[in-house]
């Protein structure tokens, strides 16, 4: 069972969380809020322009909010736009105007303006870039273990949207170690990314996948129902199996994976702990297969092999599954725990006709 330790996140300054707040305003929000500040800074400028004191410094403001909360093109534009507007002042309001004397103003604040400009987006890159280490593993692109257990929360919660039932998967490469040990840790980071690739395509943006340390991964995917996590399970096996068979490797995956219903109470760790231990049943009963548990009181079945006869005669592996489920001890209105048996990645390098079962 793989643990980790995590350290307090580091907390925020008042202008970082100012930016974030900023960043997360709906794209007229921000127009509106740019355009706002803009505004001011103009009419202030403008205000004091036969005075000793001059406001012209507070364009850097807007500026500074359009490098942070817009893309790259659209703050150069802004920035600009934002210096000409300030070196309409000189010819506007001055009594005898000079040519060069503007020419060398706006030459000036447009330069102070760009060079503002690309410090700010420079740190907005910078941050950006450390926000996603702190929450992504850095080889695979997929969440980090404790990013992986936040969004679980969310989900688990009513904090974004009405909850949904979800299968959460727990999956171990089996033969990993051999890889890294005879081929190298390129080879093993190769096996990795591709496994990790397979699993964010399967998933959509309100599903997560997460890597947990080593080569244990997790995954969380909102379902309807018993019989659409029964089939997503087997889908989700088939096509991670697939990506680990692509690297030309032999390496497999074996997944625990849990139904959890709207009202199952468990919180995030105890179901990523459920999965992992259906996850070592699995491994236990000969790798390369799915143990499958569809709530907290269900009956347990362990290496049953009628349902991996049922699947493997069957045209139609998620309805048999089912059925064979459903006739099965398990009490009315669950529909206990169980094992499906796939074909093992070595048998198939070896030219087996149907694969080998566990």
């Amino acid at each position: 069972m793989t643990t980790e330790h995590s350290t307090e996140p580091r907390k925020e300054s008042l202008a970082e969380q100012l930016g974030d707040w900023l960043r997360e305003r709906p794209v007229g929000q921000r127009w509106a809020i740019l355009l706002a500040v803009t505004l001011v800074a103009l009419l202030l400028d403008v205000g004091t322009y036969q005075q000793q004191l001059s406001m012209a410094a507070l364009y850097i403001v807007p500026v500074t909010i359009a490098c942070w909360t817009l893309s790259t093109r659209q703050a150069l534009l802004f920035t600009v736009a934002v210096a000409i507007v300030a070196g309409l002042r000189y010819p506007m309001f001055s009594p005898d105007p000079d040519f060069w004397i503007g020419f060398n103003n706006n030459v000036g604040r447009l330069i102070s303006f760009g060079v503002n400009a690309a410090v700010v987006m420079g740190l907005k890159r910078s941050h950006d870039r450390v926000a996603y280490l702190a929450t992504h593993d850095p080889l695979t692109g997929v969440y980090n273990r404790k990013a992986f257990e936040d969004e679980l929360r969310l989900r688990l919660s009513s904090t974004i949207g009405p909850r949904r039932p979800l299968l959460i998967a727990y999956i171990d490469l089996d033969g990993f170690k051999g890889v890294n040990d005879q081929h190298g840790h390129a080879a093993g980071d190769l096996v990795l990314t591709a496994f990790a690739a397979s699993a964010n395509s399967f998933t959509s943006e309100a599903q997560i996948a997460g890597r947990l340390g080593g080569d244990e991964f997790a995954i969380a995917i909102a379902v309807a129902d018993h019989g659409e996590a029964i089939r997503t399970a087997q889908d989700l096996h088939t096509e991670l199996t697939a990506a680990l068979s692509s690297t030309g490797y032999l390496v497999g995956c074996s997944v625990g994976a849990l139904f959890v219903d709207v009202s199952d109470g468990r919180s995030a760790e105890q179901l990523i702990i459920a999965g992992d231990n259906l996850m070592y049943a699995a491994k236990n009963a000969g790798k390369g297969k799915v143990q499958l548990s569809m709530g907290p009181h269900a009956s347990r079945y362990s290496s049953n092999r009628d349902f991996g006869t049922a699947i493997r005669r069957s045209a139609s592996p998620a309805p048999s599954l089912e059925t064979a489920l459903k006739s099965s001890s398990a009490p009315e209105g669950g529909y206990g725990h169980a094992e499906y048996l796939r074909p093992s990645h070595a048998a198939a390098h070896r030219g087996s006709p149907t694969g080998s079962f566990g």
